[in-house]
């Protein structure tokens, strides 16, 4: 049900991208950010990756740094079997 709920959010967020809606696309992205939180740790990663790309896309640069800065240290999280260097990277 959350990963349904995400991608309904991601996809949002890139339509109003398209249409230039910034501040609409970043509310969509904050509801995005609560689903994350919620998400086992293995999809957390994938997740930042895809919050820090469409932060990016809606011009909210320091919000998409800090996505890219979690991802790879949910990576190397203790519960993570094979933290995988270069995957953090």
């Amino acid at each position: 049900m959350l990963v349904t709920q995400l991608e309904a959010c991601f996809e949002a967020v890139r339509v109003l991208a398209i249409q230039k809606q910034s501040l609409e696309a970043s509310k969509f992205l904050q509801n995005a950010v609560y689903f994350h939180l919620r998400q086992r740790s293995e999809e957390r990663i994938q997740q930042c990756s895809i919050l820090s790309e469409l932060y990016e896309l809606i011009g909210f640069h320091c919000k998409s740094a800090f996505f890219r800065r979690v991802a790879p240290v949910q990576r190397a999280a203790p519960g993570i079997p094979e933290p995988g260097g270069k995957t953090c990277y």
